[in-house]
């Protein structure tokens, strides 16, 4: 895939650069929305799981929940630690359609975000081939469309992400303005395309603090919100 080096290679640029990545140790902050059908559905916007605060380490696949209720879980590689508790390769409590379509609790909710968050905060250092990460990926196609850069990546089977084959959308600067998947843990018709903005800068990296998903259909993402969610970020300066 020589053709999706030059893009790559452009967009980790535009995200601060591959060396500001790897000193980049936490990434922490504020939920202060996260709203839409999906936290409505699963209960992951009142109650006990309604999030508080995150803290990520990217690096390590690591990202703690904070709950308003006082609960603090951690996502921990594809594990879910509660206390003393450590529940060991947690995906395995979504097989089966009747698990999939079920409510969340803190530790359902800590695992989708939590894998989300530290996957969404690598991107896009943990798509180049020269950059070491936890999710090793293949990449299975290159292209663009109406003016944006696509990268299509394949993931192993049971993977702690979304879907086994992601897409990513670069505007001509290498920013990364979309991504789309199937979140496979909520069943078969949860196909989004993940919009981010509001970017600012943390220790030296590009971060969207604002993500917005709608519903995809194909390469098409209307205009139906499924998930907005906005983190405010403890940054060093905004961008």
């Amino acid at each position: 895939m020589e053709r999706a080096l030059p893009v790559l290679d452009r967009a980790c640029e535009r995200h601060g650069g591959v060396e500001a990545w790897r000193a980049l140790n936490r990434i922490d902050g504020d939920v202060v929305q996260a709203s839409g059908a999906i936290p409505l559905l699963k209960g992951a916007a009142q109650g006990r799981c309604r999030m508080e605060r995150v803290i990520v380490e990217p690096h390590a696949s690591r990202a703690t929940i904070r709950f308003r209720s006082g609960q603090e879980l951690t996502f921990d590689r594809g594990d879910v630690i509660d206390g003393e508790a450590r529940h060991t390769a947690f995906r395995r409590n979504f097989s089966g359609l009747f698990k999939k379509l079920r409510p969340w609790g803190p530790r359902e909710t800590a695992y989708f975000f939590g894998y989300a968050l530290t996957h969404y905060l690598s991107l896009p250092f943990s798509l180049h081939p020269d950059v070491d990460t936890p999710r090793p990926v293949t990449l299975r196609g290159v292209g663009s469309r109406r003016g944006l850069d696509w990268i299509e990546a394949e993931y192993p089977r049971g993977s702690d992400t979304h879907s086994r084959r992601e897409r990513f959308w670069f505007d001509a600067t290498g920013l990364l303005v979309r991504h789309d998947y199937h979140a496979e843990i909520m069943g078969p018709g949860f196909h989004g395309a993940h919009h981010s903005s509001d970017y600012t800068v943390k220790d030296g990296v590009l971060v969207a603090q604002r993500r917005r998903v709608t519903f995809r259909l194909g390469k098409w993402s209307t205009p139906v919100p499924v998930l907005d969610a906005r983190i405010r970020l403890r940054t060093d300066r905004t961008r």
